[in-house]
């Protein structure tokens, strides 16, 4: 009966015929589309006393005015006036979607930890065409942005969907957010494989950051070992700021998908632990998913809810955003 209700639709209207196939999808997956609690975990003693839980909310000795700590992407965050104050910034406008939640938390962490601010160089891997090294060169700090190699079979795919720094800094400006003049000065570009640091560039930058990245690269082991060797690349005392998928349906299946690894609660601690067996500072763990509206609706393929995009599925798991800080010590 479905079936025949979309053909119908398709003598009327394309956008009819995706309204129902969504119906359909629903229908045939009753729980993927609705208002529910996520998945939650039990909290419990972990790597250290610094990421223990009452109540999903850690216990930190962070210090104040401190916002951001390794947490996952949630509601609350969008309330916080600063985040509307650097969507401006980036001239965006702010939607409750998880992409704009990773901007604003890698901005602000880098922020509130003294990295925005002339003198400071930054790493960012995959960059792709984000807006931040524009932002952060127009603050004052010099960029070096990487990228796959355009020419690299690996890269197919995503310079076919405009995901690829393209060889070039040529469009990590097109919104204007630095002079040019000033931009061409401090920003610079580096083919690189996430898989292969180079080793020239170790100890170099007060900082480095990607945007949902760790997880493309080639599955579980590559992404794990990406989270530690980055460190290298900074200074002591410099600061990495990283957001990656996250799996709220189980911290048990292990789920690879073609082209993406969706970190559970224990490849995130286990990241942890390696990070501050090396001797280096962990921003606490946040895993707390939280009560309102964004918090609780699972968005579901093709994607059109974009003002309601906290929570998605990737096969047959509900995932989100989790932001991952490490402080190098050593």
């Amino acid at each position: 009966m479905l079936k025949k209700i979309a053909i119908l639709a398709a003598r009327v209207s394309p956008r009819l015929v995706q309204l129902v196939q969504k119906i359909i999808w629903v229908v045939s997956r009753p729980s993927a589309l609705q208002i529910m609690p996520c998945f939650r975990y039990e909290h419990g003693k972990t790597w250290d006393e610094k990421t223990s839980f009452f109540n999903n909310y850690p216990v930190t000795d962070l210090k104040a005015p401190y916002v951001c700590t390794s947490q996952m992407c949630n509601m609350e965050f969008f309330g916080l006036p600063l985040f509307q104050y650097w969507m401006n910034q980036l001239k965006i406008t702010p939607q409750f979607h998880r992409k704009h939640w990773e901007l604003v938390y890698i901005i602000q962490t880098l922020y509130e930890n003294g990295m925005l601010k002339p003198g400071k160089r930054g790493l960012v891997f995959a960059c792709g065409l984000e807006p931040l090294p524009s932002l952060f060169a127009s603050l004052g700090c010099e960029i070096l942005a990487t990228d796959l190699d355009m020419n690299d079979v690996r890269a197919a795919a995503w310079v076919d969907s405009n995901q690829n720094t393209m060889n070039s800094v040529a469009g990590l400006n097109n919104t204007g957010l630095c002079p040019p003049e000033l931009f061409n000065e401090r920003v610079t570009y580096q083919p690189m494989d996430m898989n292969r640091i180079p080793e020239e560039i170790h100890g170099q930058f007060d900082f480095n950051w990607s945007t949902c990245a760790a997880e493309h690269i080639g599955g579980m082991e590559q992404s794990i070992n990406f989270l530690s060797e980055n460190i290298k690349t900074l200074k002591i005392g410099g600061l990495a700021v990283h957001t990656f998928e996250f799996n709220l349906s189980s911290n048990s299946d292990i789920c690879l998908l073609p082209d993406c690894f969706i970190f559970r609660k224990c490849d995130v601690e286990k990241v942890a632990a390696m990070l501050h067996e090396q001797g280096h500072e962990v921003f606490p763990l946040n895993f707390k998913t939280g009560p309102y509206l964004a918090d609780r609706f699972v968005d579901i393929p093709p994607y059109w809810t974009k003002n309601l995009h906290l929570r998605l599925m990737l096969g047959n798991y509900i995932s989100t955003s989790f932001g991952l800080i490490v402080r190098k010590m050593t």
